[in-house]
């Protein structure tokens, strides 16, 4: 039973990862910087994160459902749309209605993004502390989180020549090439941790 609930727990985290969509501000940032289609890249970096936030649980539920962990996937949509859809679905509708909150939203964008960061790290730390507090974390070893890390560093140059091959064989633009690279090739933290921190 301890050997099963170590691997739950390192197979799950695993899986969770490959689940989740590409990433949001950071994956914008370097197309941004590699010179690339920042616009494509917002859209996709969108779509991909409002359509994860409906497929990553289904998704995580269905793989878990090997026998590593049990999760009920309909339970964990319906937090991630509390935690995440709702508060963003008030946020735009403010920003659209009130012109006030939009003027206040552009001038301390920066301000903004900060928060958000720092409210990441939070969410983070408080699943840490509880993983430690109830004992989880003392089923993990180095050596599972020295395994995880090469295994995630693989699968991340798997997906970047996944990608690299996608591009040239479609003749892709080097802006949008960029994209595939820099943009797709990540997975954002942001649902990421909504899920860690929705799971019992």
């Amino acid at each position: 039973q301890w050997y099963q609930r170590r691997v739950a727990i390192t197979a799950g985290g695993a899986i969770l990862f490959n689940c989740a969509p590409c990433t949001l501000a950071t994956g914008i940032i370097m197309v941004t910087g590699a010179d690339g289609d920042v616009m494509v890249a917002v859209a996709i970096s969108s779509i991909s994160n409002l359509v994860g936030c409906f497929v990553t649980p289904l998704l995580f539920s269905l793989f878990v459902e090997a026998g590593v962990m049990q999760q009920d996937s309909l339970k964990l949509v319906k937090k991630l749309g509390l935690s995440l859809l709702l508060p963003l679905f008030v946020g735009k509708l403010m920003s659209l209605l009130l012109p006030p909150v939009r003027r206040k939203v552009q001038e301390y964008k920066k301000c903004l993004g900060l928060i958000q960061s720092a409210g990441i790290c939070i969410i983070l730390w408080i699943k840490l502390s509880a993983s430690i507090y109830n004992g989880t974390f003392k089923l993990i070893g180095v050596s599972d989180i020295a395994i995880l890390f090469v295994l995630m560093l693989l699968l991340h140059l798997l997906l970047l020549l996944i990608n690299f091959v996608i591009s040239l064989s479609f003749c892709f633009k080097r802006e949008h090439t960029a994209i595939m690279l820099l943009l797709v090739s990540q997975k954002t933290l942001v649902l990421t941790a909504a899920i860690a921190t929705a799971l019992p």
